[in-house]
């Protein structure tokens, strides 16, 4: 546990480490980003045990150069796969922002569980760029040729989607439901379809098509399809949406819990990196769910201004940041 108020270092701390294990800045596409203002370069080191045995190695890091990975002389070799989730406060804009963040996490889920949606995704994205291509060229021979491919493809995206949004349904009632302060409700998972129903898609994706097409040839791109596509978390008593029927901190606790069963369809073995993931959420629901949270990872480092949260569950070390400083605190 790592606490401290805000802009004094905390998720400088995390960021070490995530780029101690992976060699990425998981705040910056470049990696050099790491390094401290008017110093050149960066050295991370990291201790870590698994499976019964001892990982010593150093990531080091110059401007403008990549990464270098050194294992110390003492060291179990090679290096075993560290998986590594980083959460931060903004977890919560799964439910916040556009529908990309969530066929993002849809699909992630969903691949993990079915190879077979791996290759029907990229089917359709191979099809819906050549079809934007032709849309953009005008070559409405070559849209006439695809049309009945395009189709069956977003069909079959579209049906994994519906079958991946009723298993994560189960998981996530499942999950919640374990927790002692979480309201006592139930959750449906609707798939959102771009003015299409599900019942007749394909036919109606296709007249929507052919509807569509000069205004598509106009723009130069599909306006319909999987793309295009939402799904929502419906409170089923109420018939009420997840974001719209519940506070902030509920929503918060439902996106915590769907990276959670991300992370556990994954089987990884690894840390969990939170950076103030609980905020907003009541004490006693925090406490559920760091303590399922705690569960799922082989070990977990968290930061937060709350210093009330070091005392939710024994962390082994509880440490204070401070204008980029380290101590060790005593409960």
């Amino acid at each position: 546990m790592v606490a401290g108020v805000n802009n004094q270092g905390k998720t400088n701390f995390l960021d070490a480490i995530y780029f101690g294990l992976t060699g990425t800045s998981f705040r910056s596409t470049k990696v050099d980003q790491v390094i401290s203002l008017h110093q050149s370069h960066a050295c991370v080191g990291i201790q870590w045990h698994q499976t019964e045995r001892d990982y010593s190695f150093f990531r080091k890091v110059a401007l403008n150069t990549k990464p270098i990975l050194e294992m110390s002389a003492k060291s179990a070799s090679p290096l075993p796969s560290i998986g590594v989730a980083f959460w931060t406060d903004d977890i919560i804009r799964l439910f916040q922002e556009s529908p990309d963040a969530r066929r993002s996490a849809l699909d992630r889920f969903y691949a993990l569980l079915n190879p077979n949606y791996i290759q029907s995704l990229s089917q359709y994205r191979v099809l819906l760029k050549k079809r934007n291509m032709a849309l953009k060229n005008k070559n409405t021979p070559f849209l006439t040729a695809i049309q009945d491919s395009f189709i069956q493809s977003a069909h079959a995206v579209v049906s994994h989607r519906v079958t991946a949004l009723q298993q994560l349904g189960e998981l996530l009632n499942l999950c919640l439901g374990g927790l002692s302060h979480f309201p006592n409700t139930h959750f449906d998972m609707a798939y959102l379809p771009k003015r299409l129903s599900l019942t007749n898609y394909k036919a109606d994706l296709q007249q929507f098509l052919h509807d569509r097409s000069d205004l598509e040839l106009v723009l130069g791109y599909t306006t319909h399809g999987p793309h295009c596509d939402d799904f929502s978390i419906i409170d089923a008593p109420t018939g009420q949406s997840l974001l719209t029927h519940f506070s902030r901190g509920i929503n918060r606790c439902v996106a915590i819990a769907f990276e959670s069963i991300v992370w556990q369809t994954s089987r990884q073995v690894g840390i969990g990196l939170l950076d103030d993931v609980f905020s907003e959420i009541a004490i006693d629901l925090r406490r559920d769910m760091l303590h399922h949270v705690a569960s799922i990872f082989s070990q977990l480092v968290m930061v937060s201004t709350l210093s009330e949260d070091r005392r939710l569950i024994p962390f082994n070390r509880h440490l204070w940041v401070e204008n980029g400083g380290i101590c060790e605190i005593n409960c």
